[in-house]
C-alpha cells in the first residue's frame, strides 16, 4: 500500500515536470530594480568568483546593485569584497544579531530595489540570471520565486552523489511548485517581493533558528497566501560546491534534516516521513525475500525507475548527463544514509561555520 501511494506521487511529480519552463520572449520596456543580497560568513575563497559572475551580468548597470553582508567573517572575507566594489557593490557589517536571517533583514532594510535576488557567496551564475529574474516578474509577479541549484562537481564518488542527490531535492521542489504546493526551496538562488518580506516582517518568530531561512520564508509565504512560482530554466541555475569531505557531507545533511524537523508541520512532515520509510521497507523486504530475487527486484524496480526518470529530466535542466546506472546506484546508497541521518538529527546538532545548528 505505501509503495503505491509513493508511485502515486512519483508518477504525479513527472506529470509536472514533462516539458521545461520557458523564459518570456518579450522585451523588458523597463527593467525592474533588482537588488542581490549576498549574506557572507568565512568565504574568503569563494566570494571574488561571485562577485565576478554578478559584475557580468546582461542586465543595465543601472537597474541593480549587490550588497554584501559580513556575518562577523573570521577570515579575510571584507577584504576580498572591497577590491571587486564597484558603485553598485555595497558592503555591510552586521551587528550585534547573527546567523543568515539576520543578513538577509539587514540587507533587505538597505535595498533599494522591487527585487531581492538572494545568493550564497559561494555560488556561480551565468550572466543571463537577473534578466531571467526580470522577464519572469514581468510576466507574472511573484511574492517567491524558487530556482534550481546544481552542486559543482569534479567526477569524483563523493561529489558525483551529492550532484545527483540535489536534483533528486530539485525535482521535488520543481513539480511540487508547478502543482501549486512547493514543498522545498533553497536560500541559495531564490528572490522575492521586498514588499511582501516586510509585510510579513520578514523572519520574526523563527530567527532563534540558525539556518532554515528558505524554509521558513516558503511556509510564511504560503500561510499568508502569497504567490510562489517556479522558474526552472538554465539560465538561473546557481552553481555551489559539494561538500569536500565525508565529515562535511554529514554535517550538512544533519543541519538540513534538522531544518525540515523544524520548518514543518503536518503534510509537511508526513511526507518526509514516507518517504524516508519508503528505503527502509524496501531494504527489510529485501531481507525477508531473498529467496524470491524477481520479487526484490521488482519491489526496488518500482520505487527506483520513477526517481531515475525524474532526477534525468531535471539533471538535463542544469546540463547534466549523469548515467542511469550512476543515479540508480545513488539512489541505493541514498535508501541507506538518509533515514540513519533523519535519526541522528534528533539527537545531534552540527557544528555550521563556528555556530551550533
Amino acid at each position: 500500500m505505501l509503495l503505491a501511494l509513493q508511485l502515486f506521487v512519483l508518477l504525479n511529480a513527472l506529470k509536472h515536470l514533462l516539458g521545461h519552463d520557458e523564459l518570456p520572449t518579450a522585451a523588458l520596456s523597463h527593467a525592474p530594480f533588482i537588488s542581490v543580497i549576498v549574506p557572507a560568513r568565512n568565504e574568503a575563497d569563494h566570494i571574488r568568483a561571485l562577485l565576478d559572475d554578478l559584475r557580468a551580468q546582461d542586465y543595465p548597470t543601472d537597474r541593480f546593485e549587490v550588497i554584501v553582508v559580513d556575518d562577523g567573517s573570521e577570515d579575510s572575507t571584507q577584504a576580498q569584497v572591497h577590491p571587486s566594489a564597484q558603485p553598485s557593490v555595497r558592503l555591510l557589517e552586521l551587528m550585534g544579531a547573527a546567523g543568515k536571517k539576520a543578513a538577509i533583514e539587514l540587507g533587505v532594510s538597505n535595498a533599494n530595489g522591487d527585487i531581492i535576488v538572494i545568493t550564497d557567496a559561494d555560488g556561480r551564475c551565468g550572466p543571463l540570471r537577473l534578466k531571467s529574474v526580470a522577464q519572469a516578474w514581468r510576466s507574472a509577479t511573484f511574492d517567491l520565486l524558487l530556482m534550481p541549484i546544481a552542486v559543482r562537481s569534479d567526477n569524483s564518488f563523493l561529489q558525483e552523489l551529492q550532484a545527483n542527490e540535489q536534483a533528486g531535492f530539485m525535482a521535488v521542489a520543481i513539480a511540487s511548485a508547478r502543482a501549486g504546493n512547493a514543498l522545498i526551496g533553497n536560500g541559495a538562488n531564490m528572490a522575492f517581493r521586498r514588499s511582501t518580506f516586510q509585510l510579513l516582517d520578514g523572519y520574526d518568530g523563527n530567527r532563534q533558528f540558525v539556518s532554515g531561512d528558505d524554509m521558513f520564508l516558503l511556509r510564511k509565504m504560503q500561510m499568508a497566501n502569497k504567490t510562489v512560482i517556479c522558474l526552472a530554466v538554465p539560465e538561473v541555475v546557481v552553481h555551489v560546491p559539494a561538500a569536500s569531505s565525508w565529515k562535511s557531507f554529514l554535517d550538512q545533511r544533519l543541519r538540513w534534516a534538522g531544518k525540515m524537523k523544524a520548518t514543518g508541520s503536518g503534510g509537511m512532515k508526513l511526507l518526509p516521513a514516507i518517504a524516508l520509510s519508503l528505503p527502509v521497507m524496501l531494504w527489510a523486504c529485501t531481507v525477508v525475500h531473498l529467496s524470491q530475487p524477481i520479487l526484490v527486484m521488482a519491489l526496488w524496480g518500482a520505487w527506483l525507475v520513477p526517481i531515475v526518470v525524474i532526477t534525468t529530466s531535471i539533471n538535463e535542466t542544469i546540463n547534466r548527463k549523469p548515467s542511469p546506472f550512476a543515479v540508480a546506484l545513488d539512489l541505493v546508497l541514498f535508501s541507506l544514509y538518509a533515514p540513519t541521518i533523519a535519526i541522528l538529527s534528533l539527537v545531534h546538532k552540527p557544528i555550521w561555520k563556528g555556530r551550533r545548528t
